[in-house]
């Protein structure tokens, strides 16, 4: 084997093939010292040596027992233990989810989180034709994605935090806007009160709502009254945000359609139906990528044949 090609230190830290693993089987029979063949292969000696452990298996030779390297053993191994794996980029299989990510963050503005989540959900794409979220993320930071970090409306964190699953929690997250007619007390209580009696034409609403958490501002003061033997009201203890998770979270995302500061009255029904219908079509980590519409139409279905499932709302 001609090795002049093989001292160059462009090949650091890179695979070996099997010709250079045959090349390593005939020199550490000879006995060569590991660093004159790291240097001949032009790898460091950490490599030769986890080379060397990959493919050190016992032969029988004149009965005895010898432990040996073999270059063919070695490659079965790295073939085993490599299988399915591939240099994506390189191999260009996955242009078309690629080209589809874009798309779900352009046009639908789903974060590169979301777009995983429901590809691999609904299996749109082959596993090994696909990358996860935090490959994403990398491809954004390196130019390779045609997107770029001002494209997505927020970059997400990842928290280590463990989480705590509560038992009393919204089932679905569907989200709910109501227009008033003006944010005093009595308009607000009217505005909700004529909501759950269209609860009612549909079903029984104790199916459906179990209780109600507002926040402690004058517009709520009278919603109290509302409270009956199947509805609870309950108020968020002040500077709480975090009790209302989901719904200042929703409200956030509702500004991305209607900016801070905009009067509701000039805003038309069009807009914040288009809203709510991209709030609730957006997959969910929480809801294992699912949508919350989804969900809600499989716990209503289970409420209207097992009467056990509870919707807790936040306004």
């Amino acid at each position: 084997m001609d090795c002049s090609n093989l001292i160059t230190s462009l090949r650091t830290n890179k695979h070996l093939n099997l010709e250079e693993r045959f090349y390593l089987e005939k020199r550490l029979l000879a006995g060569d010292p590991i660093n004159t063949i790291a240097k001949a292969l032009g790898r460091s000696r950490t490599t030769i040596y986890a080379e060397k452990k990959r493919g050190t298996v016992v032969q029988i030779k004149q009965n005895k027992a010898v432990i040996m390297y073999v270059a063919d053993c070695s490659q079965l191994v790295y073939e085993r233990t490599h299988q399915g794996s591939f240099n994506t980029l390189k191999a260009g299989s996955i242009e078309p989810f690629l080209s589809w990510v874009e798309t779900k963050v352009r046009i639908d503005k789903w974060s590169l989180d979301a777009a995983v989540g429901y590809a691999l959900r609904k299996v749109l794409f082959v596993r090994n034709e696909m990358v996860c979220t935090k490959t994403l993320y990398n491809y954004l930071h390196q130019g390779i994605l045609g997107l770029k970090p001002m494209d997505l409306p927020c970059i997400i964190r990842h928290s280590h935090k463990k989480r705590h699953n509560r038992q009393h929690k919204r089932k679905s997250r569907l989200y709910v806007a109501l227009r008033c007619l003006s944010a005093k007390a009595e308009d607000v209580k009217m505005t909700l009160e004529n909501w759950l009696q269209s609860l009612k034409a549909v079903s029984n609403v104790s199916m459906l709502c179990k209780t109600i958490t507002a926040n402690n501002g004058r517009e709520f003061a009278d919603i109290n009254t509302l409270e009956t033997e199947d509805l609870s009201i309950f108020f968020a203890h002040p500077y709480s945000p975090g009790e209302r998770g989901s719904n200042e979270r929703y409200n956030g995302l509702l500004r991305r359609f209607i900016p801070k500061g905009t009067p509701i009255k000039t805003v038309s029904e069009e807009t914040i139906q288009r809203a709510l219908n991209w709030c609730n079509n957006l997959p969910q980590k929480l809801l294992d990528y699912k949508t919350p519409q989804e969900v809600f139409i499989e716990e209503v279905n289970k409420v209207m044949d097992l009467q056990i499932v509870q919707f807790h709302i936040a306004i």
